[in-house]
């Protein structure tokens, strides 16, 4: 069984519950609904939603650029082995755990203020996730260019580098500061 939420429909509140046939026949339609089943407006955008994925390749493009994106991620995690813990995910949607340096504790501080630098830089991110708070979520959306994903991960990697060079991990390496704005 899958659960999808609010991506399927390009973030109108709706989820879908998807599975075997044998499992999902076991109760008869609208015998399991609730207050939210079956908005109309939500069910609209989320079969032109899943048209528009079809029609556009989305699935692939996520496939191909989502594997350029993993291994950016973990040249940029080699590159800052103090502050990189690991990057878990698949696909365009990626955690990037921060690590206090020597050790495998959450570094929560660290991950914030990549973000906060990344968000200064015109990158946005959320707020830093899991039990501690240090892992960063990015998960770019599925009709991302080319051109846009390489420039948004040239700005964490860095934001990654300047908050190593302030918290006296690294030396500056002098390069080039991009923002997005």
């Amino acid at each position: 069984m899958m659960c999808l939420g609010k991506g399927i429909s390009s973030s109108l509140p709706i989820a879908a519950l998807v599975g075997a046939t044998e499992v999902m026949d076991q109760y008869e339609p609208g015998s399991m609904s609730t207050t939210h089943s079956a908005n109309p407006v939500t069910c609209r955008a989320a079969l032109a939603n899943i048209k528009r994925i079809e029609e556009k390749n989305l699935v692939e493009q996520a496939r191909k650029l989502g594997k350029e994106m993993h291994g950016r991620l973990q040249t940029i995690r080699r590159n800052h082995p103090n502050s990189i813990g690991a990057v878990l995910g698949k696909g365009l949607v990626a955690g990037v755990l921060f690590v206090r340096p020597g050790t495998k504790d959450a570094a929560p501080d660290v991950a914030k203020a990549v973000v906060k630098r990344c968000i200064e830089k015109g990158l946005m991110l959320f707020n830093p996730v899991g039990p501690g708070g240090e892992t960063i979520k990015i998960n770019p959306p599925l009709c991302i260019t080319q051109e846009a994903l390489t420039e948004g991960l040239d700005v964490f990697e860095e934001a990654v580098d300047e908050i190593e060079v302030q918290n006296g991990q690294r030396r500056s390496t002098g390069r080039a500061i991009k923002n997005l704005r």
